[in-house]
């Protein structure tokens, strides 16, 4: 009888490990789609509520969306009769007066049955003369409290052709905002465009994990490699849900695990179109909720936040 090499062996045990983890994964379904029926669209009168606009009214073409209009700032009236004429439809609704702009706007969205909030960042301030420095208060507070999506435009863009038709979906962690942030993406990505998911190699992450293993074997290495198959392992579920999903919607997918600073280095490349960032923001989680306030800060456009909890 013929003793098994090493290679065999080796062979054999990852053949076993392969379908035991079929097993464990059992079968996975497409994420379903998500799309708005209808939106909330804030304006504050600055210059971002054009972009803020054009993107409603292209949603709007996409599909049967109800489309509410509040003028949240004492010099958005106008812009807020404009863009119910560019958008086609939809009614203005009524300010609330003196509240805050928050306040306003998480009012005007329960009000109105909303199932996202579209909006300028920062609200109601200069964009130049606060820059990536703050996200203002009136996102700070919306991020922390709404119920439902945000879809924020950092900067002014020309909406030219279908926007969305790249999409960037960065996770750090084990994030519980992840499937309905896909489901998101899935649904706004433009017919035929590119979701891509990104999964980011945290320095936080990074250490964490390498003085985990040091304190039980002193040792041993995690290399970079092992780290990132390690990712993909954790969010091999939402991988496979993705790409049949794609396959389903006729859209291009792709998955990838970068280390930072190269994890960011997304948000600050200018495109042709009018592309998208989802956050998925996990409310409770420290590390998620400051990558998440990062992408609003710095990216070139607009990002769609998605909370959990």
């Amino acid at each position: 009888m013929v003793e098994p090499s090493q290679r065999d062996v080796d062979r054999a045990l990852n053949t076993s490990m392969q379908m035991f983890e079929r097993v464990q994964l059992g079968e996975v379904s497409a994420i379903e789609p998500r799309r708005p029926t209808r939106i909330l669209l804030a304006l504050d009168g600055s210059s971002q509520d054009d972009t803020s606009t054009g993107v409603a009214a292209a949603l709007a073409k996409r599909s049967n969306l109800q489309v509410s209009v509040l003028a949240a700032c004492p010099d958005s009236q106008q812009a807020a009769d404009r863009a119910i004429g560019r958008i086609g439809s939809g009614n203005v609704l009524p300010s609330p007066g003196d509240d805050d702009a928050f306040d306003q706007i998480l009012a005007a969205a329960e009000s109105s049955q909303a199932e996202m909030i579209l909006l300028p960042c920062p609200f109601g301030r200069d964009f130049e003369k606060i820059g990536p420095d703050s996200a203002g208060t009136v996102i700070d507070v919306l991020m922390a409290r709404s119920p439902v999506p945000l879809l924020v435009v950092r900067k002014p863009h020309e909406i030219a052709g279908t926007p969305f038709q790249h999409i960037a979906l960065p996770l750090v962690g084990e994030n519980r905002a992840a499937h309905d942030a896909a489901a998101w993406a899935a649904g706004l990505v433009a017919p035929g465009g590119r979701i891509d998911l990104l999964l980011v190699l945290e320095d936080e992450f990074h250490e964490h994990v390498l003085n985990l293993l040091e304190s039980i074997d002193p040792d041993a290495k995690a290399t970079p490699e092992a780290l990132s198959a390690a990712l993909r392992k954790a969010h091999v579920r939402l991988h496979r849900a993705l790409q049949k999903a794609a396959t389903a919607g006729h859209f291009d997918y792709s998955l990838r695990v970068e280390k930072e600073p190269e994890a960011t280095e997304f948000l600050d490349q200018p495109l042709e179109s009018l592309s998208l960032v989802v956050g998925a923001l996990d409310r409770p989680d420290q590390l998620t909720e400051g990558y998440v306030h990062h992408c609003v800060r710095f990216s070139r456009q607009p990002v769609l936040v998605v909370p959990y909890g």
